[in-house]
């Protein structure tokens, strides 16, 4: 659900492509309440099946505010975890010659 709004709303636009993202296969997550949280103070850690979503955006201040408000409104905890990490990104040029490399040289239609 987050995804696809994300994908609706901000686009996830990477070079000439859209929607684009990775989600994990799902994982373990851990966790314990504490006194003041929506599940009350709990004795011992429960778990819950949890994937991991990565994409990246564009290093524009708005546009961070923009999803963080997204996974605000539909993520299902009160303190959703979200990294944001600066990288370096590489997209391919169109104009470069082919190289045996890439999955469609060779592809017919």
């Amino acid at each position: 659900r987050i995804r696809l709004a994300l994908c609706d709303e901000i686009g996830l636009s990477y070079g000439d492509y859209d929607h684009v993202a990775f989600e994990s296969a799902t994982g373990t997550q851990f966790h314990r309440g504490s006194e003041g949280t929506a599940s009350g103070a709990m004795d011992v850690a429960t778990t819950r099946p949890v994937p991991v979503l990565s994409f990246s955006i564009a290093r524009e201040e708005a546009l961070l505010t923009g999803v963080i408000d997204i996974i605000d409104r539909l993520h299902s905890y009160e303190e959703p975890v979200v990294y944001v990490r600066d990288a370096h990104a590489r997209r391919s040029d169109p104009q470069a010659p082919e190289t045996e490399n890439k999955w469609w040289v060779g592809e017919t239609e």
